[in-house]
């Protein structure tokens, strides 16, 4: 019967591009976002690896050399890509020079060490 009703409410595969997939305790989830996805706190780590939260409480590991492109060959500088400002939600460099799309960040993100 659920696969009934997602058939139904899907009707284009464009209709797709606003669902999200992420994996909380293990679990994997999918669906409509409750809000836009923001990030609420960024921490540069060593070889530019981020510690990155976001608003539906998720914390992770996003590795920055996934970032490509001359826009983004500013963050090689240690000094640069140390000092991230969140500007509503995006992460940004250099008075917002530089920016990651929240959901490309998203995508690309690692889970947290295991204590």
């Amino acid at each position: 019967m659920r696969s009934t009703m997602w058939k139904n409410r899907i009707r284009q595969p464009n209709d797709l591009e606003n669902y999200v997939m992420f994996i909380r305790d293990g679990i994997v989830y999918g669906g409509e976002p409750d809000a836009p996805m923001e990030v609420e706190y960024v921490k540069p780590l060593q070889d530019m690896m981020m510690l990155i939260r976001f608003n539906n409480g998720e914390t992770r590991l996003f590795d920055a050399t996934v970032l490509q492109g001359p826009v983004f060959e500013p963050l090689h500088d240690e000094k640069i890509f140390s000092s991230p400002v969140i500007d509503h939600g995006v992460i940004t460099w250099k008075d917002g020079e530089i920016s990651a799309a929240v959901l490309d960040v998203f995508r690309n993100l690692r889970p947290p060490a295991e204590k």
